[in-house]
């Protein structure tokens, strides 16, 4: 009866063991991971949105690793009046993607350019601009969302 019970209590003492090691394995900095490699890494500059007609033409540039840019996506909301909800959260409703020629991108001095234009009709729109890396692994850049009012 002492064997069995010896052995019981190394296999719960082995168990416990375990455990404290798996839940000690998940302390630690929380939030996704940053790569240490930073010169793979590029973000998007002095984006600014300006009325074509019913259409935005955007522009800005890519500092960093502006060859890593693989495609540039806008997101809009439409503003209806004065009143919607300024304080909240940015929500795109519709976005469309670009690739870096689809932007004029000149990779030398990293300037871009495109129009877009939004199948919702609105006096303003809220827009971002995200770029997304050809290394998946990598995070995407994004601008602040801005407001753009269209002309009347």
């Amino acid at each position: 009866m002492n064997v069995f019970h010896s052995v019981r209590s190394v296999f719960f003492r082995m168990l416990f063991l375990l455990l404290g090691l798996v839940l000690l394995g998940g302390c630690g900095k929380e939030g996704m991971p940053i790569p240490r490699k930073t010169q793979d890494i590029f973000t998007i500059t002095s984006a600014e949105a300006s009325p074509m007609g019913n259409c935005l033409v955007a522009k800005g540039a890519v500092t960093g690793a502006v060859a890593n840019l693989d495609t540039v996506m806008i997101e809009i909301a439409p503003i209806l009046s004065y009143d919607d909800c300024p304080g909240c959260p940015f929500v795109a409703q519709e976005y469309s993607e670009f690739t870096a020629s689809g932007i004029d991108l000149d990779r030398k001095s990293g300037q871009f350019m495109f129009s877009f234009c939004p199948s919702t009709p609105a006096p303003m729109y809220r827009w971002r601009l995200v770029g997304k890396n050809v290394f998946p692994g990598l995070p995407n850049a994004a601008t602040t969302p801005q407001v753009v009012v269209m002309k009347e």
